[in-house]
């Protein structure tokens, strides 16, 4: 490929597709999707596909076995921590309105 923009295509496909498979693989806790999740791992694990883990490694310009071990890597990490301060105040929020309806539940159970 020669065309600068037939290769900056590829590559931005062989991104779009390396992300949703670790997006596939991080989304094994949803039930209904375990078969995405099973058909991510053997995609990563390589040589599957009519676009491979190697050959989206390749246009990006990555080593498959050091992104794939880093990929595991962040998979077995806990979630982090919100990014933004309006998604910590809103988690704070969340957690303060369930606290007060398990609250608000048990003081009724304990009237009953």
């Amino acid at each position: 490929m020669s065309d600068p923009e037939l290769v900056g295509s590829w590559r931005l496909m062989c991104s779009n597709v390396l992300y949703q498979a670790v997006e596939s693989r991080c989304s094994s806790h949803i039930s209904g999707r375990r078969h995405m999740t099973y058909r991510a791992e053997r995609w990563l694990r390589g040589g599957v596909g009519q676009i491979t883990y190697e050959d989206c490694c390749e246009a990006l310009g990555l080593d498959p076995e050091v992104t794939r071990e880093k990929i595991h890597d962040y998979l077995k990490a806990p979630p982090r921590k919100p990014a933004f301060k309006r998604d910590q105040h809103a988690a704070s929020a969340k957690k303060y309105w369930s606290e007060k309806r398990q609250a608000q539940k048990a003081e009724a159970g304990a009237t009953s």
